[in-house]
């Protein structure tokens, strides 16, 4: 568990860990630095609990940087990330667990999202539109590379040692989405259709900061605001970066590639705007939000596109 100044949400989180029905883990926090109350509340806890080891650095270095630490000490061969201010039902990782033990080749398992909304007045599930347990890699792939944030998936228990095979959490726009693109890319995921994670939406949480301006450079990393840069180029880099760090047959790369150009013509207007300004070294202006329609329309044509591509839907191109 990763956390900065998280004392809004954190006794809940940490609570909900603990009370998991599987009890064969560690919680590892590491604190950024919090100058809230964040160090007394995981003191206490650790106290308490002989499962838990706290970390406290002694400066902010950002997002990225927690989250690769966690996973540098992370000791067992199951890891799950866990946020400060979300919930796991008690049978989380009971039934992932158990799901990858059935599924040795799997990387990775995880279950249905409610959506709460800061102090839990209210809950809807959330459906992300993603076929991840499909056999077809590039349909995996292309699903992650068009879809809406967040990416839930993310919160669900992986394999530490395919975690580690590839680089983690960067200080770039979405590069959380990315390690789960990688992840995708190696083996399906196990869906389990039971609402046992409960995702925190309020004020403060990490997906409104990132939506404003540079605020995704800046929690991942920050001193990122110093510097001048470019979101949707370096997604396009990632993208196809992605493509080369795992294991593929020829026939599934060139349909990812194939997933990864249609990719960049959905975004060219953003990639010209930056390579503009990149010329002309002027900073970038705000982009605009996508609406509810916006976001209507790209899953409409991402249909579309999957109905036209894969003729033999969920079978290997």
């Amino acid at each position: 568990m990763p956390v900065y100044n998280g004392e809004n949400y954190l006794r809940e989180a940490i609570t909900s860990l603990l009370a998991q029905t599987f009890t064969d883990f560690e919680l590892i926090i590491s604190d950024n630095a919090s100058t809230d109350a964040t160090q007394a509340i995981c003191e206490e806890f650790a106290a308490q609990d002989s499962r838990i080891r706290y970390f406290r650095g002694e400066q902010n270095h950002g997002a990225s940087w927690n989250h690769s630490f966690v996973i540098d000490k992370a000791r067992a061969p199951l890891f799950k990330l866990a946020a400060h201010d979300d919930v796991c039902l008690p049978t989380q990782l009971e039934r992932c667990v158990a799901a990858l033990d059935a599924n040795p080749k799997a990387q990775l398992a995880y279950t249905q999202t409610l959506m709460m909304h800061g102090d839990q007045s209210s809950m809807t599930f959330y459906r992300d539109d993603v076929e991840l347990s499909v056999d077809n890699p590039a349909i995996r792939y292309g699903d992650l590379i068009h879809a809406a944030p967040p990416a839930f998936p993310i919160f669900g228990v992986v394999r530490t040692q395919a975690l580690r095979s590839i680089p983690g959490f960067e200080a770039y726009k979405a590069s959380d989405r990315v390690v789960l693109i990688r992840l995708a890319l190696m083996h399906p995921f196990i869906f389990i259709e039971e609402p046992l994670f409960q995702y925190r939406w309020h004020d403060s949480n990490a997906s409104n900061l990132m939506a404003s301006g540079s605020g995704f450079y800046t929690w991942w990393n920050p001193t990122a605001g110093q510097g001048r840069v470019f979101p949707e180029c370096r997604l396009m880099y990632e993208h196809l970066r992605s493509l080369f760090l795992v294991s593929l047959s020829w026939s599934e790369r060139r349909a990812c590639l194939r997933e990864w150009w249609h990719w960049v013509r959905n975004n060219r207007q953003r990639i010209k705007l930056e390579l503009k300004q990149l010329v002309s070294r002027a900073p970038l202006p705000p982009y605009p939000t996508r609406t509810l329609i916006d976001k209507a329309m790209m899953q409409r044509a991402r249909a579309e596109f999957k109905a036209q591509t894969y003729t033999n839907h969920g079978s290997r191109s």
